[in-house]
């Protein structure tokens, strides 16, 4: 029996390595994400969390180390959310103060500056019912998330990628709208929105390889 399941578990490490490379073809850079894992208070989370939280780390890996990533972001810009009086060292600042934009590939710079990303994550438990996954702050690697939206009912690798995602995105400077000057507002477009941005072309990514059978979702 136990060599049974260790044949199986070699199995599924040979096929989740060979749909990674599929993946990562043509990719000319690799990042890899390191999670420390914390819980303040009462935390509720589903069973066999630490698998679905090694499933987030693989598949965190894949896309910020994709061609496809990459290429996605070089075809966007953004309002400019990185301009306010932060004087915070940790991030590349690329203005174009004529357009208030700044363009997707000083976006995927930013995010990729670093190859070897340490997080601090900490759940906290989530004493009400509430519309927000959690939040950072620019330039501290820790993400903060309520456990109310660690449901086991819902799919929580694809979430928490997206969440990571967008929060990291903050970690690396960007801002949401209520946070920058006035004259550099954008309103409630979320496609302005970096943060939103990065989290959108993480989730198409992950439904577009699940599609193709390169992962599981």
């Amino acid at each position: 029996m136990k060599i049974a399941l260790g044949i199986f578990i070699l199995l599924l490490c040979i096929t989740s390595l060979f749909n990674a490379r599929a993946v990562k073809t043509a990719s000319d850079i690799e990042v890899h994400f390191k999670f420390n894992l914390e819980t303040k208070g009462n935390v509720k989370l589903p069973e066999n969390f630490q698998d679905t939280l090694a499933k987030v780390n693989m598949l965190l890996d894949m896309v910020f180390s994709s061609k496809e990533f990459k290429d996605s972001l070089y075809t966007h810009s953004f309002n400019d959310s990185t301009f306010s009086k932060m004087k915070k060292p940790c991030f590349k600042k690329e203005i174009n103060e004529e357009t208030h934009r700044i363009d997707g590939s000083n976006v995927y710079e930013n995010l990729t500056s670093d190859k070897n990303i340490n997080l601090d994550l900490l759940i906290q438990e989530t004493l009400k019912k509430t519309t927000t996954q959690g939040f950072s702050n620019a330039c501290r690697f820790k993400i903060t998330s309520n456990d109310y939206w660690m449901g086991s009912d819902q799919p929580l690798a694809f979430r928490y990628c997206r969440h990571i995602a967008h929060e990291f995105t903050h970690i690396r400077g960007y801002r949401h709208d209520n946070n920058v000057d006035k004259p550099y507002k954008w309103g409630r477009s979320a496609n302005e929105d970096p943060a939103y941005g990065v989290g959108k072309i993480v989730g198409n990514l992950l439904i577009r390889w699940s599609r193709a059978g390169l992962i599981k979702l």
